[in-house]
């Protein structure tokens, strides 16, 4: 599988937001995911960066999560 973590960066602590996500989209400061059972989450920030190799995305967050 090739499904990614995705971590909340804040204050120097990573934090898992959301697993098992095989979806993102930036969409202007929106951030969309989806993990493989269609479940979605949105949220103000932007992308660090994304690590393939460990299947390990971290955001900079900016405002809510839905």
């Amino acid at each position: 599988m090739c499904e990614s973590n995705v971590y909340i960066a804040e204050a120097g602590e990573e934090a898992l937001l959301m697993e098992d996500v095989g979806w993102l989209q930036v969409e202007g400061d929106t951030i969309v995911l989806k993990d493989i059972l269609g479940r979605e989450k949105k949220l103000d920030g932007r992308l660090l960066y994304a690590d393939f190799v460990q299947h390990r995305i971290v955001i900079e967050p900016s405002g809510s999560t839905t």
